[in-house]
């Protein structure tokens, strides 16, 4: 079931937007497999925590709106919607790691231009934050493929990250971008990131883990491709201008500490991955751990790597102008299929 969180941000500093974004950048993952983070201290004024008071407690700590299946949290099924991935501190931590590998191979938090609108304070809406936000932020827990229940025009930056395996193309097609569109202001930017379930130069364990993932997500129709064809998406939509599209490519376990923090994101979601893949395949945990174990080691070996893309657009004044793509390609390979480190 696609589950949004969603933060808005109200006359937000740059310091407090990117605090839960720098505390990921700033983290570093240990042989053992930990995750250990360094909070960025923020200063927030009084009318942001009066505000931020007047919030619902966590969701998460709502023990009736999780289950507990085969040792991680999920969210129930509704009207037939099954989250292909569970909604813990587990899974948070997955989120971080990954966060982490992309600014290593991108250098930058942000790829729309709004770092000096962010100093000055803009309202922002990320769709799929978790709940550890800074005070100055509310939390709303929503199902995202039934609408965003904000008025249109309402925000001046709206962002959405690592939403691979929440949707299916039709939702992506029909809701979760037109939605996003929608409750943009004119002026503003609109961003997506995201990973793809490609893993090139994979070995053979590895190849037969992607054979059985790419079953799963067709079995739910999620939209595997999603990442290579951000760009198509903003540049076909006629409310939206100065689109630009890229993409770099990542080793898995190898080529120094980006490698290393790759390898540990695949790591945490084949973990995440588990329990509806067990069940998909009808495997003992045991045996899963044992395929991802093996395929985890062969990466280096291979010298895998995937790729992670980014888009981002900027709605017209009057909603009513095209113009065309502007990738922003490689300078020495041009072929996805070929890596770009």
């Amino acid at each position: 079931m696609p589950f949004g969180h969603f933060n808005k941000k109200k006359n937000a500093s740059k310091a407090s937007v990117c605090s839960s974004i720098r505390s990921r950048q700033n983290s570093n993952v240990t042989l053992d497999g930990r995750l250990q983070s360094s909070k960025l201290s923020t200063s927030i004024s009084k009318s942001d925590v009066t505000a931020a008071s007047d919030l619902d407690s966590d969701p998460k700590e709502k023990g009736d709106q999780f289950y507990n299946y085969h040792g991680r949290a999920f969210l129930p099924e509704v009207d037939g919607k099954q989250y292909l991935l569970p909604c813990d501190d587990e899974e948070v931590e997955r989120m971080e790691v990954h966060e982490l590998a992309l600014w290593h191979v991108f250098r930058k938090s942000l790829f729309a231009p709004v770092a000096d609108d962010l100093e000055e304070g803009i309202r922002v809406l990320e769709v799929g934050a978790d709940s550890d936000l800074p005070i100055n932020c509310q939390y709303k827990p929503v199902d995202t493929t039934e609408g965003l229940p904000f008025p249109d025009n309402s925000f001046d930056y709206v962002v959405q990250r690592n939403a691979l395996y929440n949707y299916t193309r039709k939702e992506w097609d029909e809701i979760v971008i037109p939605e996003m569109i929608r409750v943009l202001k004119p002026g503003g930017w609109i961003e997506f990131v995201e990973g793809e379930t490609t893993i090139q130069d994979a070995g053979p364990k590895m190849s037969t883990w992607l054979m059985r993932l790419n079953v799963t997500l067709q079995s739910r129709t999620l939209h595997t491709r999603v990442g290579r064809q951000l760009g198509y998406y903003l540049q076909n939509n006629s409310a939206l201008q100065n689109v630009e599209a890229s993409f770099r490519s990542v080793p898995i376990g190898w080529l120094g500490k980006v490698g290393d923090i790759a390898l540990e994101a695949h790591r945490r979601l084949f973990d995440s991955l588990r329990p509806r893949m067990c069940d998909d395949w009808d495997m003992e945990p045991f045996k899963y751990d044992l395929l991802t174990k093996s395929a985890i080691a062969e990466c280096k070996e291979f010298r895998s790597w995937s790729n992670y893309y980014y888009a981002i657009a900027q709605k017209s004044g009057d909603g009513n102008v095209t113009v065309p793509v502007i990738v922003v390609e490689p300078t020495v390979q041009q072929d996805e299929d070929v890596p770009y480190f």
